[in-house]
């Protein structure tokens, strides 16, 4: 946790997808939160590494995603919503999906 890059991601199958579009990272924690409501535990496990570099948000496009996202952006200013990436799709896996079935993703 020393000088640490994280992702976070709401499902176990969200951050399977993104080993697959971008491979694991030895120098990155990963925290999967497996429900939203474990956003604040999550907040006060990164809150202690004594340094942040980078947290991306990689969760879902519903509500609960949404207010996840908001959360632990107010707690961790480091924190980057990287859901722009896949603003059409509910959640990164459903991305790749989209990715497997077309060869594509539609902007």
């Amino acid at each position: 946790g020393q000088g640490s890059c994280v992702s976070f991601f709401e499902g176990y199958f969200d951050f399977l997808s993104y080993v697959q579009l971008y491979g694991y990272q030895n120098d990155m924690v990963y925290v999967v939160l497996n429900s939203t409501a474990m956003a604040l535990k999550a907040i006060t496990y990164v809150e202690s590494f004594p340094v942040i570099h980078r947290v991306a948000l990689w969760l879902d496009n519903d509500e609960a995603g949404r207010e996840a996202t908001l959360a632990i952006a107010a707690a961790i200013p480091q924190a980057e919503d990287m859901s722009y990436i896949y603003s059409k799709q509910k959640d990164l896996n459903a991305y790749i999906e989209q990715i497997h079935k077309t060869g594509f993703v539609t902007a």
